[in-house]
């Protein structure tokens, strides 16, 4: 489902589309729902948003999660993302993993992060946010 948000006339002369697009995401991580803002200015496409991330088989010491953006970037896109848990007294994990895969019609972004204790277990509820910033494949050279 795509929805595009209202716009005035002096910031639609700023950014061309707004989108808030919804989707159900599942590839080797559990199904999960995604909230993708995106604003497009010019011909860069900026992406950015809030994800759950999931424990994997591997254990509760690592998480992932997936972005899938509907769009194509020209080259590799830049990505900034932190992950934090609102529920954790001080149990941190940082990324160790950024992948971004092309998949055709539309861009993948996936997050893998671990415990900075060691192979220490966690059972609280992550979440990573992400900002994706790049050049719209298909966008005319300037």
């Amino acid at each position: 489902m795509i929805q595009q948000t209202g716009l005035t006339s002096s910031s639609q002369s700023h950014y061309e589309t707004v989108f808030l697009y919804s989707h159900n995401v599942s590839h080797n991580i559990n199904t999960m729902t995604n909230n993708l803002n995106l604003v497009s200015l010019g011909d860069a496409l900026c992406v950015y948003g809030t994800v759950r991330m999931d424990i994997p088989s591997g254990g509760k010491h690592a998480r992932q999660t997936q972005v899938l953006i509907p769009a194509k970037f020209k080259g590799e896109p830049t990505v900034t993302a932190t992950v934090y848990s609102k529920e954790s007294p001080g149990t941190m994990f940082t990324i160790y993993n950024i992948q971004i895969n092309d998949l055709g019609q539309q861009t993948q972004v996936a997050f893998s992060a671990a415990n900075v204790e060691i192979g220490a277990k966690s059972d609280y509820q992550f979440v990573c946010d992400y900002v994706v910033i790049g050049e719209r494949e298909g966008s005319s050279p300037r």
